[in-house]
């Protein structure tokens, strides 16, 4: 403010980012572990099991609907940004 700045308590909406990160992580940790799952399970970390296991259940319309809400999630971050950049006189 001692700068000319207006500032405002803000925030994006994050809506469905968690559900889209899971969904993203799960297929990208079993389209590079798949593999070595198969063969080394009982090496891996509990947690990476299920991460893959995760990704091994997807469906190919569940991948879908996660990239059309990753899409709405970017612009309205994108959106937030572009607004949150106003001089104080318009």
């Amino acid at each position: 403010e001692s700068l000319g700045c207006l500032v405002e308590d803000a925030e994006p909406n994050f809506k469905d980012a968690d559900e889209i990160f899971k969904i993203w992580r799960a297929w990208k940790v079993e389209l590079k572990m798949a593999e070595y799952y198969e063969k080394h399970r009982e090496k891996l970390k509990e947690t990476l099991v299920w991460n893959i296991e995760q990704g091994m259940k997807l469906t190919g319309p569940q991948i879908g609907r996660a990239e059309v809400k990753r899409s709405a999630l970017y612009h309205r971050v994108r959106e937030f940004m572009e607004n949150s950049w106003k001089p104080m006189n318009s």
